[in-house]
């Protein structure tokens, strides 16, 4: 799904104006503590400010005038306000408490989370029972992920009643502790079966639970109760998008967007559900539009990218790509590097050593081995570091490079990840090091699969992997069914597993499937097996990767909205010349897909 977070109810632990405290009485503060009795905040903070201009050192002035700044939505002016405050009252006033509660709330409303925390601490410290403040520490704690503090925190304010409790479960939500967190929503519907928030709060919790569609009835519950505004819209985008309704998606993303046209997370979310609808020109066009009214986020940075690579336009798409390297919680997590040593861009490396870094899958390593015999013909020193079972194959593509283990990383003259490299070498469709094979299976093995696998049946012998790794966030869509898959089954070819690890009740659908993926050890022995075949037939995962880059003949079936390597449009890969591409016409539709396959078997000729 790319980079997108999940937008919560924000608990902002507001309390009623402070007591106006009274210091000796002026006419403007007067005047400004009627307007506040009225609710005429503009008029009382304007009041206020006179006021301090008369007396500069009436610190209650000060405290009204930040309290009214923070209400009409001026939280820094409302912190200058506050510190002035703050740096004139008098030790043991009884009104600090009131300070430090609205400088927390004004420092929160800036993202300042941490400066926040010590505030909301520093008013419990002045007043012990000072519930708000108790919630502005819980939500504090949530912002900066310490959410067992939070959920502590959250506990220790349930006399705040709703409030509370929307902490709690979020709090618990996050710790994934989803049961946890739906009970007390459910406590609070109980008792609040009209609350909006509460049913939105309950929706964002199965959302990220993966339950989608209940999700979606607490979203509809929800605007039911209070009418659309753009966060739920963006959610319920979500929602439909993993239940693979990405038109109905785009719907809510743009009436989202109807809303509030510069909201990042709107934008965010229109650009991916015109992705998913394979609106690619399009959506190159909105994100370059959506920079003009927003600032350059990473969720925003990373449509762009995809679309431009989708599109083929892969010049415009990598330094857009670079995103998901500031990206928090994203694919890669930088290391903090010395001041000497640098991100490598493409420039000169004669003389100089770098680290090659793996990141992201075992497949996007595989794809990018094809670099390193590209870097280390400009550098006097390659250290590379990948995956360990990884380690035997990648060791053959350039055998000058030296190969590292994390507890043992060089300090180069530059560090370049791996998915940087296209960039680094400004890669078009035209210049892609497309040449197969660059790696090779050991003979030995080879001959052993070729043995094992010669008594079977059948004109084809055919490699089959129908699943990825389940903690890949596209999982669900890259994946197939096994059932699906059977049918290409019949007496003129033979079918064997190549995944690894497969327990017996998920082969059940199809029992005649030869077994060789238990014995498979590693990637050496998985690329024996592929040059034991004649072809494999496999969905977006790192087989895929594998088998391109033995040169093996590979069938390929692709979801609907595709991984951006491989496009739109196209039957072939740039990537891996011995690559066929089959595209779902419509989400979910595996069975067109096994198919056009079948039909295509018929004809295919081994080589």
């Amino acid at each position: 799904m790319g980079l997108l977070r999940l937008l919560g109810l924000r608990t902002a632990g507001k309390q009623a104006a402070p007591a106006p405290v009274q210091a000796p009485p002026t006419d403007w503060k007067a005047q400004g503590n009627a307007a506040l009795a009225e609710s005429d905040l503009a008029r009382a903070a304007d009041c206020y400010r006179h006021a301090a201009d008369v007396d500069p050192r009436d610190a209650a002035a000060w405290l009204n005038l930040g309290y009214c700044l923070l209400e009409t939505g001026d939280p820094a002016a409302a912190g200058a306000a506050l510190d002035r405050s703050l740096a004139l009252a008098e030790v043991g006033a009884s009104y600090l408490h009131d300070v430090h509660y609205l400088r927390g709330r004004a420092l929160a409303a800036q993202g300042q989370w941490a400066l926040a925390r010590r505030a909301f601490e520093l008013a419990l410290a002045a007043r012990a029972d000072f519930t708000e403040a108790r919630l502005g520490l819980a939500n504090a704690f949530l912002e900066l992920g310490e959410l067992e503090a939070a959920l502590d925190w959250a506990g220790k304010a349930q006399e705040a009643g709703l409030p509370a409790a929307m902490l709690q479960a979020q709090a618990a939500a996050r710790l994934k502790r989803f049961d946890e967190a739906l009970s007390v929503l459910d406590t609070v519907l109980e008792q609040h079966p009209g609350n909006a928030a509460a049913w939105h709060t309950k929706g964002t919790v199965l959302l990220e639970a993966g339950k989608s569609a209940a999700a979606l009835e607490a979203f509809q519950r929800s605007v039911t109760l209070a009418g659309p505004w753009p966060e739920i819209l963006v959610n319920m985008a979500t929602a439909l998008n993993a239940l693979g309704r990405p038109e109905e998606a785009l719907s809510h993303a743009r009436q989202a967007l109807q809303l509030d046209p510069s909201n990042g997370f709107s934008m965010y979310m229109t650009g991916l559900t015109l992705l998913e609808t394979l609106r690619v020109d399009e959506a190159v066009d909105f994100c370059g539009k959506a920079f003009a009214l927003a600032p350059k986020g990473p969720d925003l940075e990373w449509n762009h990218a995809i679309a431009n690579l989708l599109a083929g336009r892969l010049q415009a798409g990598w330094p857009a790509y670079e995103c998901r390297l500031d990206a928090p919680g994203g694919y890669y997590q930088k290391r903090p590097l010395p001041a000497n040593v640098r991100v490598w861009r493409g420039e000169s490396l004669q003389g100089r050593s770098i680290l090659l870094e793996a990141e992201q899958g075992l497949g996007d390593t595989l794809m990018m081995l094809r670099y390193l015999p590209m870097v280390a013909e400009r550098a006097a020193k390659v250290w590379v570091r990948v995956q360990p079972s990884l380690l035997e194959l990648a060791r053959q593509v350039a055998p000058g490079c030296q190969f590292v283990a994390d507890e043992a990383l060089p300090l180069p003259d530059f560090v370049c990840p791996l998915m940087s490299l296209p960039r680094a070498f400004a890669t078009t469709l035209e210049t892609i090091p497309g040449a197969v094979p660059y790696l090779h299976a050991d003979p030995a093995r080879v001959a052993a699969w070729r043995s094992e696998l010669a008594s079977l049946p059948g004109r084809l012998k055919i490699g089959v992997a129908w699943s990825g790794n389940p903690v890949h966030a596209n999982d669900a869509r890259r994946s197939m069914p096994l059932g699906a898959l059977r049918q290409l089954a019949g007496d003129e070819d033979a079918f064997v597993t190549v995944q690894p690890n497969i327990p017996e009740p998920a082969l059940a659908e199809w029992p005649q499937l030869h077994r060789c993926g238990d014995r498979v050890r590693d990637f050496s022995d998985t690329a024996a097996l592929f040059d034991s075949l004649d072809l494999v037939i496999s969905v977006d995962t790192s087989v895929v990767h594998l088998a391109g880059a033995l040169g093996r003949p590979v069938f390929l079936l692709l979801a609907h909205y595709p991984d951006w390597r491989w496009m739109v449009g196209r039957a072939d890969s740039p990537w891996y010349p011995s690559l066929k591409l089959y595209r779902q016409p419509a989400p979910g539709d595996w069975a067109a897909v096994v198919a056009q396959v079948r039909r295509d078997l018929s004809t295919f000729e081994p080589r």
